[in-house]
């Protein structure tokens, strides 16, 4: 604090209006604290706004700060395919794959062509679409963040809330709760991610012996 009185920069938690509150960013049993500070210089207080994350993921909340430009500023637009597999199509999709493998020598193929006969496939069929880049549609979960991460993690965010909104007295059994809460939401996401992995994993080298099976069959019939 007394390096920041001597110069020209601004601690902004608690300064702007997404931040009345001065909301703390760390959280676990052994308390609650703002360390996780963000640090500007005065000319950039009138077009900044900073806001504290309700995430569940550390015991650090993360900090977003958002700066306004000029309005005239435009940004160049990007479009990129994005594949969604659609269990309708899986039919299809394995038609289109098994016909861009029959041209193939597989002695040759690179990872790069293995994964564009893919995404051809995956075109053809209808599983690929264009999204433009900084779209909210392309922000979306897991596929293992099923309905029970869902409501796991509501419950996490209802009683962050509860401890927020806490009496003084009553803020440590809040607290408690939270972080009770908040480990069993870690637990639930790290079984989900691993057992997704795991049958990945297991479909993966499934699908690589099915190649082998393939190209064994083409060498003998030649």
């Amino acid at each position: 604090m007394k390096i920041l009185n001597g110069t020209d920069f601004k601690i902004i938690n608690g300064y702007t209006g997404s931040d009345v509150e001065g909301e703390f960013t760390f959280c676990n049993t052994n308390g609650s604290s703002v360390i996780d500070l963000c640090i500007l210089p005065s000319f950039m207080l009138k077009n900044v706004d900073f806001k504290v994350i309700e995430s569940h993921e550390s015991c650090h909340f993360p900090i977003q700060i958002t700066l306004y430009i000029n309005k005239d500023h435009r940004t160049r637009k990007v479009k990129v395919w994005k594949t969604m597999w659609a269990p309708d199509k899986g039919e299809t999709f394995q038609i289109n794959l098994n016909e861009e493998f029959s041209c193939l020598n597989y002695s040759d193929i690179s990872v790069d062509e293995y994964i564009n006969i893919i995404k051809r496939a995956a075109k053809a069929c209808g599983m690929a679409r264009k999204v433009e880049l900084g779209s909210p549609r392309l922000i979306s979960r897991p596929r293992w963040f099923d309905k029970r991460c869902i409501d796991q993690k509501k419950l996490t965010q209802k009683s962050l809330k509860q401890m927020k909104a806490a009496a003084p007295e009553n803020r440590e059994e809040h607290k408690l709760k939270y972080t009770l809460v908040k480990r069993e939401y870690h637990n639930l996401r790290k079984a989900k991610r691993t057992l997704f992995v795991n049958r990945a994993k297991a479909a993966l080298s499934l699908s690589r012996m099915h190649l082998i099976s393939i190209e064994h069959s083409t060498t003998t019939d030649q």
